[in-house]
């Protein structure tokens, strides 16, 4: 006999999103720093546009500015945004050791942004589930060892359809009840099937009455469903 188990429904999904939240957010911070690493090797210089060649998927700048006492015309800036126009001035970055290499920080800031907030969003998304879901089993340990105990027989056996794969609900919950009081079980899946007037065990707050513990574990004789039994 397998001890039912609960379902951990999008778990895995929240796991993956943390991580890869965690991973972009570290792309971006590592942009970041890159990006100011470099800018510190650099001199900001004002430059005026020259010359905006327009294709059908991209654009080419040129730029004129002046260092160290000599004019650099003409210079191409490998960088296009909507607001340029010729004759409009922007801030460009020189290399001091070939001030004929230029760099703009616009697309680099923009890039280091989106990389924040994507992952920000991600880690956001996924960490606060992956909480809720460790509180959840905090909560249940204590409510088994300090919540008073009773026994509960099983009234009726629900489709879960919060979750789905594939658009086929995949797991169930059962309602229990002790004299008037009816409790909600987790989700666990669809391959496990009870009969009615089964039993099982929940755990009750004793201030809180609504702060409740179904123990899957303890449920009567858990039955494989019928697809299991056939293979």
């Amino acid at each position: 006999m397998d001890n039912i188990k609960e379902s951990k429904g999008p778990f895995s999904i929240f796991i993956v999103f943390l991580v890869v939240g965690c991973l972009i957010f570290g792309g971006g911070f590592y942009c970041g720093i890159n990006l100011l690493v470099t800018l510190s090797k650099l001199v900001p210089v004002t430059a005026t546009i020259t010359e905006i060649n327009t294709y059908s998927d991209s654009h080419d700048v040129f730029v004129t500015f002046s260092y160290d006492g000599e004019t650099y015309e003409n210079v191409e800036l490998n960088f296009w945004d909507t607001s340029f126009e010729e004759g409009g001035e922007i801030e460009i970055f020189v290399n001091p050791d070939n001030p004929s290499e230029i760099f703009s920080s616009t697309p680099y800031i923009i890039l280091t942004v989106v990389l924040f907030v994507f992952g920000g969003a991600f880690a956001g998304i996924g960490g606060y589930f992956v909480d809720k879901w460790i509180r959840k089993k905090k909560k249940e340990k204590e409510l088994i060892l300090h919540g008073s105990k009773i026994e509960c027989e099983i009234i009726e056996i629900c489709v879960d359809r919060t979750y789905r794969v594939n658009g086929k609900a995949v797991n169930s919950f059962f309602i229990c009840q002790n004299g008037d009081k009816k409790f909600k079980s987790a989700s666990f899946k669809n391959k496990y099937t009870f009969d009615i007037g089964s039993t099982c065990t929940v755990y009750i707050d004793p201030t809180d009455e609504t702060n409740y513990y179904v123990d899957l574990k303890s449920a009567c004789v858990p039955v494989l469903g019928m697809e299991e039994k056939e293979k």
